[in-house]
């Protein structure tokens, strides 16, 4: 349920070199009107597709040197609205866009549930259960299989983890499966081969880092094999999801946050001028 508020200051980062900047309450979040949670990846693509156009009819604003950012979820939106509006010039993907949703959360539940102290035999028992959960979200014909798995899982310890995707609805009609139908196996693959739009991928190396590194590969895995070459990879040390320097030692550790990594802002803007530069280039 994402406000339309940005990273601290970066808006005006961005102002301040002569960008302008349109962010918006999310489906049903603020003052916009819809669901978010009856929206597939699609169609908050399109909501920013919608606001793309909307600059695009401003004489203020170069109708070729629009692009789309976005962090988390929105890694997977960015891109995703980049190739569905002809004239991007660019889209920046912050923690998120190279694996599938369910992948990354399957790196994440295992970084979690290790670093809670949780045994590997423990670990390997809440992934097996956490992938057979998202086979049904993929398909319910193995139903009967998950709801036997369920009955058992249900009482260990490792179920009831907070802030993990290892859990799984009782019942077969319960909203939870529509909703998670709808993204949850999204794969960016064939997004990001068939865009034009150059790519800014940024990660923090402490946000999953295992699932970081996975992130990184598939990236680079796709844009070569489908021959682009106008896309940069970035991962900071230290940076946690939200980007935030944390800790080494203790990820979680939230009160000792102090700071964005340094360059992280100017490193989505220094990029973001030399992508709409190229295009008023070629314009001419």
């Amino acid at each position: 349920p994402q406000l339309r508020e940005l990273y601290w200051g970066l808006g005006y980062l961005y102002a301040a070199r002569g960008f302008a900047v349109l962010s918006y309450d999310k489906r049903g979040v603020g003052k916009s009107t819809g669901n978010w949670r009856e929206s597939s990846f699609h169609d908050l693509a399109d909501d920013a597709v919608a606001g793309a156009k909307l600059l695009q009819a401003r004489n203020e604003v170069a109708a070729n040197q629009i692009g789309f950012s976005g962090q988390s979820q929105g890694g997977w939106i960015a891109p995703l609205a980049a190739s569905r509006f002809p004239d991007a010039a660019f889209a920046i993907a912050v923690s998120g866009g190279g694996l599938s949703p369910a992948v990354q959360e399957l790196f994440d539940s295992e970084y979690e549930l290790s670093k809670a102290g949780y045994t590997a035999d423990e670990v390997k028992d809440a992934l097996a259960f956490q992938k057979l959960k998202n086979e049904i979200i993929g398909s319910p014909a193995k139903w009967d299989e998950y709801a036997r798995a369920r009955a058992i899982a249900k009482d260990k310890k490792w179920f009831r983890h907070p802030g993990i995707d290892v859990r799984g609805p009782e019942k077969r009609d319960d909203p939870f499966w529509a909703y998670m139908r709808k993204f949850y196996v999204y794969d960016p693959g064939p997004t990001l081969r068939a865009s034009k739009a150059p790519l800014l991928a940024i990660f923090g190396e402490l946000d999953t880092p295992e699932g970081v590194k996975a992130n990184v590969s598939a990236i680079r895995q796709i844009m070569d094999q489908a021959g682009r070459r106008d896309y940069t990879v970035k991962v900071y040390p230290n940076g946690s999801h939200n980007l935030m320097e944390v800790p080494p030692d203790n990820p979680n550790e939230f009160v000792r946050l102090k700071r964005f990594p340094p360059g992280f802002f100017e490193t989505m803007v220094d990029w973001t001028t030399i992508q709409v530069r190229r295009r008023a280039i070629v314009r001419r």
